[in-house]
């Protein structure tokens, strides 16, 4: 209501602090739907969500098009002032039969907190983990816009980085952002990696208005300078190669 982001999924809200069920969800508001007490659980693979609008969190994905939904959905009503982006599908009676008729089931839900300018995405099931076990890219495509559109613009940005490396940003006093690169093999889908590779060629743009000094240096696990050039409003730096991990210090000397 302040301006914030958030993304909720599955029945984040619903349960009391002893682990007890509530009636009435306490996100039901900001959210924006109404907690029912119906459960849709899947009975077989061929189950689907289809897209509904065209929107920034549906970003790259036609209205109208099928996508898988597997997982135990919660049934809620949204309100009046929130979106629904997609809807469940009736599953189809046996593995490649024809799908049944939409349902009224949301399937992806976003709301605009229009007095204080918030943003909130709301996915009924867990769905990150679906994405680990099948690796579906709208799955992913999906998380990723819905980030960006409740996060708004990033002051850092990197390039030409595999989906297996983790990017945390933070603040550190008003002049220095710390930005920390892992090779985590538990952001990509479920399969048998028998290496963590090194990864070289990656670049990294940091707003210039964020930061005092327009510097920028390595110091783990070893401590250099990076070279430094300019692309509109970003600061754009090389990185060397990434074995395993790197912290990087951009400006306040």
């Amino acid at each position: 209501e302040r301006g914030g982001g958030l993304l909720v999924t599955g029945q984040t809200g619903f349960f009391n602090q002893n682990g007890g069920l509530q009636e009435v969800s306490r996100l039901n508001d900001i959210v924006g739907f109404d907690k029912t007490e119906e459960v849709r659980i899947p009975e077989s693979f061929d189950s689907y969500m289809k897209i509904k609008s065209d929107h920034p969190v549906t970003k790259g994905i036609p209205k109208g098009e099928m996508i898988p939904s597997y997982g135990v959905y919660q049934s809620v009503q949204p309100k009046d002032d929130a979106n629904t982006l997609a809807r469940l599908v009736k599953e189809s009676p046996a593995h490649y039969a024809p799908l049944g008729k939409e349902t009224e089931i949301p399937a992806l839900l976003s709301h605009d907190l229009l007095a204080g300018g918030g943003r909130v995405v709301y996915i009924p099931t867990s769905f990150g983990e679906q994405y680990l076990q099948f690796g579906v890219e709208d799955h992913k495509n999906i998380i990723a816009n819905s980030v960006r559109w409740i996060g708004g613009k990033s002051p850092v940005r990197v390039e030409n980085c595999p989906e297996t490396m983790e990017l945390t940003t933070y603040r550190q006093g008003k002049d220095k952002i710390i930005v920390h690169l892992v090779k985590s093999i538990r952001n990509e889908k479920i399969r048998p990696i028998p290496k963590t590779p090194r990864v070289s060629n990656i670049t990294l743009k940091v707003d210039k208005g964020k930061v005092d000094q327009e510097e920028g240096k390595i110091i783990f696990p070893t401590t250099r300078d990076l070279s430094k050039d300019t692309e509109g409003n970003y600061l754009v730096f090389d990185l060397p190669k990434v074995k395993e991990h790197t912290i990087i210090s951009i400006g306040g000397g």
